[in-house]
């Protein structure tokens, strides 16, 4: 993301640029694309509370909020703690 482009530009251009909006909430397959990491490593993340959003849980589906990752790698990936203060007081 350059410092330019608002969220809704990358969510859009990530979304393959053709207009089309990408989803908000992700899959855990689409969530390890998204952040270009394997599925265990995706658990090892959360489990150790290095993975700053929490997910959602939507019939049986495990969920995460795309805007809330985008947010959370826009402040530099902070650990669980640190994000959680963060986003109560921001946003």
């Amino acid at each position: 993301m350059s410092g330019t482009q608002t969220i809704e530009q990358v969510r859009i251009e990530r979304a393959g640029g053709n207009g089309q909006i990408a989803p908000a909430l992700l899959s855990m397959p689409k969530t390890c694309e998204y952040l270009s990491i394997s599925r265990p490593t995706l658990y090892k993340l959360a489990a150790s509370g290095k993975l700053g959003p929490m997910p959602i849980s939507l019939c049986r589906k495990v969920l995460y909020r795309r805007a809330e990752l985008d947010e959370w790698i826009a402040a530099g990936c902070p650990p669980r703690r640190a994000w959680a203060s963060m986003k109560g007081k921001n946003f």
